[in-house]
């Protein structure tokens, strides 16, 4: 008969606690996976949500226990102590996971806008290279250790912000500064093109008028005057490929 009385007094309601907090429980991880989609498989959240379980299942435990020991009744407040601490824990999980959500939706926008910003800056780097390399050609060489120096800029600056992605720190005011490689860039054009216009081919026109584009060997280096002794070939804005030997 205390065995009976003990199940129908305390045994009863201990375990209606617990199913409470099962309930409660499933409901949060329901709101988390339907809310909170994104992040509702990451390592974070998995963790946190498994914890809760656990210690519902611990709970669940000690009742079962003090049961089969014939102490529930004597430490029941004790052992259902925990049915408040959890129900707390519950509603921080999710706010926890909401949370985590809102964050990793602003790391992924900001990182989507700032790669964007990051390309830009590369395009421009790309065009800039490719004019010295294609119109200042003759004075191409003189430029290569600048373009280095601004890709190195974008790189790490890309390299931040990957970092800070990973670590899912980005904001919506997340930037990057990309100033003194723009004004780098504008720079290394303007002082290729000067370079270009100091050298001897500048300016020299073809039969047609076309403009000489640049002097190459037979073997195709390009040169910045011609060569004395060798066959030089001129090439010209309007196509025209020439071939003169210098005496």
């Amino acid at each position: 008969m205390k065995v009976i009385n003990s199940f129908i007094a305390y045994y009863t309601p201990a375990n209606d606690s617990i199913q409470g907090l099962r309930t409660r429980y499933e409901a949060a991880v329901e709101k988390i996976n339907t809310e909170a989609a994104n992040v509702k498989d990451s390592a974070i959240v998995v963790n946190a949500v498994q914890e809760v379980a656990v210690r519902i299942e611990d709970l669940q435990k000690s009742v079962n226990e003090a049961y089969a020991n014939e102490t529930l009744a004597t430490i029941y407040d004790e052992v259902l102590a925990p049915v408040v601490e959890i129900d707390t824990a519950i509603v921080d999980m999710v706010e926890m996971v909401l949370d985590y959500q809102q964050k990793v939706t602003a790391n992924e926008e900001a990182y989507t806008r700032l790669t964007a910003d990051i390309a830009a800056v590369q395009a421009k780097l790309d065009a800039a290279k490719t004019t010295i390399e294609t119109d200042y050609a003759e004075v191409a060489e003189q430029f290569t250790a600048d373009i280095a120096a601004l890709q190195e800029d974008i790189d790490s600056i890309s390299n931040e912000v990957k970092d800070l992605y990973d670590e899912v720190k980005l904001t919506a005011e997340s930037q990057i500064d990309a100033t003194a490689i723009e004004a780098g860039i504008e720079k290394v054009l303007a002082d290729a093109k000067k370079a270009h216009e100091g050298s001897s081919i500048a300016g020299v026109k073809g039969p047609e008028g076309a403009e000489l584009l640049g002097i190459y060997t037979v073997s195709g280096k390009r040169v910045a005057a011609p060569l004395k002794g060798q066959v030089n070939i001129f090439k010209y804005s309007d196509g025209a490929v020439k071939k003169f030997y210098m005496k």
